[in-house]
């Protein structure tokens, strides 16, 4: 992800100035929504779907790792929140950025 442009953004999560920016970017790449995809896209079968239901709303760094994820994977992605649904495919997302 990191070769194709994704660059985590650290503003919205932990805003505690004692961890330092590296170690932020770090415990970016573990995100809980993140892992779920991840895991999800091991235990699925080749090319299907991969639904994520969560009862909170998708961060701002979450949903372009989500982007880039679906890029790279080839596979739609989608992420319920407690809002709206999100379908990722070929890098763009159904809600246009504007949720």
């Amino acid at each position: 992800m990191l070769e194709m442009g994704y660059v985590p953004s650290t503003y919205y999560a932990l805003r505690n100035e004692r961890v330092e920016k590296e170690n932020k970017e770090e415990w970016i790449f573990g995100y809980k929504e993140e892992v779920a995809v991840v895991m999800k896209l091991i235990n699925s079968k080749p090319r299907s779907p991969v639904t994520v239901i969560s009862n909170f709303r998708i961060c701002p760094d979450c949903h372009n790792a989500l982007k880039f994820m679906s890029e790279i994977t080839g596979r739609e992605l989608i992420k319920r929140d407690r809002k709206r649904y999100h379908h990722f495919n070929k890098g763009i997302c159904g809600c246009n950025d504007l949720w």
